[in-house]
């Protein structure tokens, strides 16, 4: 017989929650070796900073636990009123790569360094949702064309996908393979 635990969030998290589930902005980390713990074998613990399109800036912060045969893992979503973007690495803008601190010799002086290695920063694509007015039919289509595409659609709806005509003129101008135009006309039936 399985078991169901209520595992809900505290009402003032619950609120921050809310505010994740639209766009993002950006979304940070704080570069290091890796989530586990050098203290205690099996402790995994993570911090991510979602900046919303609108709304605060919120930590999102996990404990996970072995215990009783499993794991038991602590979710923590806290407002932040300031913090330092150019210290936090972006898995937005992977070239951002944040900054580490570490003790000197004398432990009383912080030095801040560039991470330096494997596993210190995130080294993929951006995980950024690519914005319609940020793509260029011109070089989409030169890409696909060099990638073996035999023919080419370009969307020139302007209403709902901020295409056009000069587009599709942009995009004949670049490739000699086939076009297809892609228009979208609403109307009551």
């Amino acid at each position: 017989m399985t078991r169901t635990f209520d595992l809900s969030l505290p009402e003032p998290e619950r609120r921050r929650a809310a505010l994740l589930r639209g766009a993002w902005r950006d979304l940070l980390y704080v570069p290091g070796p890796g989530f586990t713990s050098p203290i205690e074998a099996g402790i995994y613990s993570s911090s991510f900073v979602v900046i919303p399109a609108d709304g605060p800036a919120v930590r999102v912060s996990s404990l996970v636990v072995p215990a009783f045969g499993g794991e038991i893992c602590r979710l923590r979503l806290e407002a932040l009123t300031s913090y330092r973007p150019e210290n936090l690495g972006s898995f937005f803008e992977p070239s951002r790569r944040g900054a580490v601190y570490a003790m000197s010799a004398d432990r009383r002086t912080g030095l801040v360094r560039p991470p330096d290695g494997p596993g210190w920063s995130y080294d993929g694509g951006s995980l950024a949702e690519p914005r319609v007015e940020d793509l260029d039919p011109v070089a989409h289509a030169r890409a696909y064309t060099q990638g073996g595409a035999v023919a080419i659609s370009v969307l020139t709806d302007e209403k709902y996908f901020r295409g056009s005509l000069d587009d599709l003129v942009a995009v004949r101008g670049t490739v000699s393979a086939p076009l297809l135009r892609k228009e979208f006309i609403v109307d009551e039936y």
